[in-house]
């Protein structure tokens, strides 16, 4: 039980951790992109924006390791009738309910955000398109709950061997050759859709990554991480400044979820988050915190669009440092409201 509560703790501050560097990346995020348009790329606002996108970019997959060390250590993830039960109709009807309302807010804020919303267009695409850019994730958490039951049965009964023979090859497909055949790198090296197994990994690795990290025996000292990860961000930083130099427009490709240095710095994380004293098996308000994280990574996206247009009223450097806190701690209080209600819980985060 007590090695139970340890393992909670850790992911708990995994969770917590993402939410808090997703809410930094919606702002910096908009202020690389649309400072380079506006000509203002290279100058200190710029950076200080590129360095803080480039320390958050391991986010999501942070969140998706703590997924799968979480979902693929559980038997009852094998069972078909469970995870439809409490994982995917709950993400489904979720994914429903925030599609139709970030419908209403982006068609009656369009004019300040600079959109043009046709309601009936966007309704027919939703299938496939999300109504709000970082919707997306839901679309993904829902393909991998509908794998769910595969996962658990690989991890359950395959060898060690081949478990790792399996997450080379999601590095070569879906991270190595799509890295070095980018643009910016060597893209003669680009494989042809039949070639490729990239469609069969994607984001589906760090699934299986988070679980093999988590079971391993691996132990490592998480100052060692912090470093690794620090370091490997500011030369995401220093590299994405001299693409956008050289190509004279925002290049982001080391942004991309799938480049290494994603994939080191998200793995960096989960370690140190693992390591970081081991002997707590309760924090009072990290685990809150944590089971907000869900309708927070929701809510941070209503916000930040609500609050774009004040960023680029108010000067740069204000936006970088305070626009993250204001969308984070408005989508904490806000879940935290609703949460309050069984009603509010189950209807628009599924928590049955």
């Amino acid at each position: 039980m007590e090695q139970r509560k340890l393992r909670l703790a850790c992911y708990d501050r995994m969770r917590v951790l993402a939410i808090v560097a997703i809410a930094i990346g919606s702002i910096s995020d908009i202020l690389v992109t649309r400072g380079a348009a506006a000509g203002q790329a290279l100058k200190l606002i710029w950076h200080v924006a590129n360095l803080l996108s480039s320390l958050v970019k391991p986010a999501v997959p942070l969140l998706l390791m703590a997924e799968g060390a979480l979902l693929l250590d559980k038997p009852e993830s094998a069972s078909l009738k469970e995870v439809w039960r409490h994982r995917v109709l709950p993400m489904l009807s979720t994914l429903a309910v925030w599609s139709v309302i970030f419908l209403v807010v982006r068609y009656l804020w369009q004019g300040l955000v600079g959109e043009n919303v046709v309601p009936l267009d966007a309704l027919l695409s939703v299938v496939s398109t999300p109504i709000s850019s970082h919707l997306w994730l839901l679309y993904l958490l829902l393909a991998i709950y509908l794998l769910l039951p595969f996962l658990r049965l690989l991890v359950e009964h395959a060898p060690r061997n081949l478990l790792r023979f399996a997450l080379g090859l999601w590095l070569f497909y879906s991270v190595l050759i799509p890295a070095l055949s980018s643009r910016s790198v060597l893209p003669a090296l680009s494989l042809a859709p039949y070639a490729s197994a990239n469609p069969l990994g994607g984001y589906l690795g760090y699934v299986l990554l988070g679980w093999m990290l988590a079971t391993t025996e691996w132990r490592t000292k998480p100052l060692y991480m912090v470093i690794t990860y620090g370091a490997l961000g500011v030369l995401t930083a220093i590299v994405t400044a001299l693409l956008t130099k050289s190509s004279g427009a925002a290049n982001m490709a080391m942004y991309q979820g799938f480049m290494p240095n994603v994939a080191l710095m998200a793995a960096a994380a989960f370690m140190a988050c693992r390591e970081f004293n081991r002997e707590t098996v309760f924090t009072p308000w990290i685990g809150p915190m944590a089971q907000f994280s869900f309708g927070m990574y929701i809510l941070h996206g209503l916000f930040a669009l609500l609050l774009q247009p004040l960023v680029f009223v108010i000067p740069g450097i204000i936006s970088i440092l305070f626009a993250p806190i204001v969308v984070w701690l408005l989508s904490l209080v806000t879940v935290a409201f609703m949460r309050r209600s069984v009603f509010a819980r189950r209807v628009f985060f599924g928590d049955y």
